[in-house]
C-alpha cells in the first residue's frame, strides 16, 4: 500500500486568509482555511479569534487503484470527496464533493469504496479555537493571552487522481 505523508499545522486568523503552505497535498477547501506559520509578525497588537487546522498524527495511507478497473484499462480518472473530521480527530465523514472534481466512470464505486477505504484510516490532532489578546507591555514587547483551546470539528475537499499506471495522487487546494 502507498502512503503519503500530509503536513499541514500552524495557526492563522479567522478573520483573514493566508498563504497555504506545501506538502504532499494541496488544499481544495478547508472550512476555515489553510494553516500557516504560528508566527507572530504584526506590527500593531491585534486580539481576536484563531483557529488551528487538524494535523495528521501519523502517515495518511493512499487509495488503491481498483484492479477491475486496472485490469479494464480504464485510464485516468478523479474522485472528489469532502472528508469532515470531528473534535476528536477521527474522520467522521466521507461524502461528495462540490469543489473536488470527480470524473464519472463505470467503476464508480469501485473507487469511492477505495478512496473510503484509505481515508477512513486517517487519523488527526484536532483542529482548535481560542481566542487571544495580542497586546504590548511598556517595553513595546508583545504580549499574547490565550483563552482555553477547544477542539473543533473541521472539514476539507480532496480530489485523488488515479492514473493509467495504477498510481494515485491526491490534491487538496485552499479555498
Amino acid at each position: 500500500m502507498a502512503v503519503v505523508l500530509l503536513v499541514a499545522s500552524g495557526c492563522r486568523h479567522v478573520s483573514e486568509r493566508t498563504a497555504a503552505g506545501r506538502s504532499a497535498f494541496t488544499f481544495v477547501e478547508s472550512q476555515n482555511g489553510a494553516a500557516s506559520s504560528a508566527t507572530v509578525t504584526a506590527v500593531e497588537p491585534k486580539s481576536g479569534d484563531y483557529f488551528t487546522e487538524a494535523r495528521p498524527i501519523q502517515i495518511l495511507a493512499t487509495p488503491v487503484y481498483p484492479p477491475k478497473a486496472l485490469a479494464a484499462k480504464l485510464g485516468m480518472t478523479t474522485v472528489g470527496v469532502r472528508v469532515t473530521i470531528d473534535k476528536s480527530g477521527r474522520v467522521s465523514d466521507i461524502g461528495p464533493s462540490l469543489l473536488a472534481v470527480s470524473i464519472p466512470t463505470k467503476f464508480d464505486a469501485e473507487f469511492q469504496e477505495a478512496v473510503r477505504a484509505a481515508v477512513t484510516q486517517w487519523r488527526f490532532f484536532p483542529a482548535q479555537t481560542f481566542h487571544a489578546d495580542v497586546t504590548k507591555d511598556a517595553t513595546g514587547e508583545l504580549q499574547i493571552t490565550e483563552s482555553k483551546r477547544e477542539n473543533a470539528e473541521t472539514y476539507f475537499d480532496i480530489a485523488f487522481t488515479f492514473t493509467a499506471s495504477g498510481a494515485v495522487r491526491g490534491g487538496m487546494k485552499e479555498k
